[in-house]
């Protein structure tokens, strides 16, 4: 996909986290876990506390108004496999008005193996659809 860089306004482009392997935000989940404790060998149990970014990537605003004190802290759930590396990571979201419960789940495999990455060529590409310059810059 070809972006034209003329209209992405420096002054409120959201830079992509491109530097970082961690796309799926585990590590700042994992910075915001609380009262951790080995449930059964490779498997954590405890609590992420909502606070900044990580409380709003669960909830909206409303959410936490409707759930008060209940949404400073959502219960979790970590696997690692024999080696001690993360495999699952799932946060249990509770129900809030019209939205229903549900496991926010990020999952982590084929360690040690990477994907063999190809680049198009710039007359293979399509142009980026006006609602990705909307995304990175709002």
């Amino acid at each position: 996909m070809l972006l034209n860089e003329d209209l992405i306004h420096a002054e409120t482009y959201i830079p992509l986290p491109y530097e970082s392997p961690d796309i799926a935000g585990a590590r700042a989940l994992v910075d915001h876990l609380t009262s951790v404790s080995e449930s059964e060998p490779g498997t954590y149990t405890g609590w992420v506390e909502l606070a900044g970014e990580v409380g709003q990537y669960f909830l909206s605003e409303e959410a936490v108004e409707v759930l008060g004190d209940s949404a400073k802290w959502l219960p979790f759930e970590a696997t690692v496999d024999q080696q001690g590396r993360l495999t699952t990571v799932a946060v249990s979201v509770p129900e809030v008005g019209n939205a229903e419960a549900y496991e926010h789940t990020i999952t982590y495999t084929n360690y040690g193996t990477a994907p063999t990455v190809t680049i198009t060529a710039p007359a293979d590409s399509m142009n980026a659809p006006a609602e990705l310059y909307e995304i990175l810059a709002p």
